[in-house]
């Protein structure tokens, strides 16, 4: 998206580009291997009650080992790249946030 700004313009290129890190959020990818790491962890917990959720198990904090929380967090840097998003759009001319959009390709 962003490698065509030059052609459909920087602002229809951010527009698109700002779509594609908000998939990992709306569009779940590997439903069967999300359901099998489920069951491992609902066997895990019932063969040595190995607690890999908060919610679920009650275990004390997701960053003590109850990683079953964030299965859904996106591993991108969407938050970032949002913020550069607004940045350009905020830049004055078309040249510049061109310039800028080829900052974020390097």
């Amino acid at each position: 998206m962003l490698k065509t700004a030059g052609e459909i313009g920087s602002l229809a290129a951010v527009e698109q580009a700002e779509k594609i890190p908000d998939k990992a959020v709306t569009e779940r990818a590997a439903t069967d291997l999300r359901a099998r790491t489920f069951e491992l962890a609902e066997a895990l917990f019932q063969s040595i009650r190995m607690q890999l959720s908060v919610w679920k198990y009650q275990a004390i904090k997701v960053n003590r080992g109850a990683n079953l929380d964030e299965i859904d967090k996106p591993l991108n840097n969407s938050e970032k790249l949002k913020e550069r998003f607004a940045e350009i759009r905020k830049g004055g001319s078309e040249s510049e946030r061109l310039k800028q959009i080829g900052g974020l390709l390097k």
